[in-house]
């Protein structure tokens, strides 16, 4: 089974959408957001190469989290390129100038719910048109009370409610608009069934290290999610700690070892590395940038 198949479709999801220079959350079921926006709701987290690692082989799993390590760092590091970098990124790619404006905007108000809350929902079964409706907690409490299928909806109850507009940038649940059609704010990182079932996400603003701690619950049933992760998300150093080109350096590197791109996190295909697993840059060469271990 997997995320494309439909029985997934009655499922209820939220997802992000920035559209006249505001955030608002979105809820309804998985086939209703992907027929009014043309978009998915369900993600699998970063993609690992599988002509490097399979998903039977026993790397996979330690590949597939120090890929997430790498990318949240980058990702929290490419908020602080200076705005002629960000004019520079313009001049070759709209699409992720904007990109990077919506992250930090998302990570500079990561614990503010957003105020405009809607239920999608369709007017008529018999065809594909539908409506906004604005709601409130109390209205997205009772609604779900009537649904079975919030298997992948943060509640309001969920302790990642709080802190919603980061997780869904983090699964690649947050959407902006673009010559008529939404585009992500972030790849995926995360995997939805993660940010429901372990990964409670917080920021903290005075480190430049993630933490990752167990959920105490003693006492009681316990509930998902088991762990929480902090997010470090400093102040930008001074350029004596930490040179701009140094941060563009990190921000830009892909994955794959080629060309000028200085910090892969794959080696070299057809080498010995390649075949031993022995993987590059998982975290930055430089000190003062945001490192990440979940």
């Amino acid at each position: 089974m997997t995320f494309s198949d439909k029985d997934y479709d009655e499922y209820i999801f939220q997802i992000l959408l920035y559209e006249n220079q505001e955030f608002k959350l979105v809820y309804g079921k998985k086939k209703d957001i992907h027929k009014n926006y043309n978009i998915d709701s369900l993600s699998l987290g970063v993609n690992v190469d599988p002509n490097f690692v399979d998903k039977q082989d026993i790397e996979y799993p330690t590949v597939f989290f120090l890929l997430k390590c790498r990318k949240l760092s980058q990702v929290v590091t490419s908020t602080w390129l200076t705005p002629s970098q960000i004019d520079q990124i313009e001049a070759k790619n709209n699409t992720r100038k904007n990109q990077i404006i919506l992250t930090r905007q998302i990570l500079d108000s990561y614990n503010i719910i957003p105020h405009a809350t809607y239920w999608l929902h369709k007017q008529n079964e018999s065809n594909d048109e539908y409506e906004l409706r604005k709601v409130n907690d109390q209205d997205i409490h009772t609604r779900l009370e009537e649904e079975d299928n919030q298997f992948y909806c943060i509640t309001p109850t969920h302790i990642s409610y709080r802190s919603i507009s980061l997780v869904l940038l983090l699964c690649g649940q947050a959407y902006y608009k673009e010559n008529n059609a939404w585009t992500k704010i972030c790849e995926p990182i995360f995997s939805t069934y993660e940010t429901i079932w372990e990964y409670g996400l917080d920021i903290s603003w005075d480190t430049y290290y993630s933490t990752r701690i167990d959920v105490s619950q003693a006492g009681k049933m316990p509930v998902p999610p088991f762990t929480s992760v902090v997010l470090g998300y400093p102040p930008k150093p001074n350029t004596f700690s930490l040179e701009d080109d140094k941060i563009e350096y990190w921000v830009n590197s892909n994955e794959y070892d080629s060309g000028e791109n200085k910090y892969p996190f794959y080696p070299q295909k057809g080498t010995i590395e390649w075949e031993k697993k022995d993987l590059k840059y998982i975290v930055p060469p430089y000190p003062y940038i945001p490192l990440s271990c979940l």
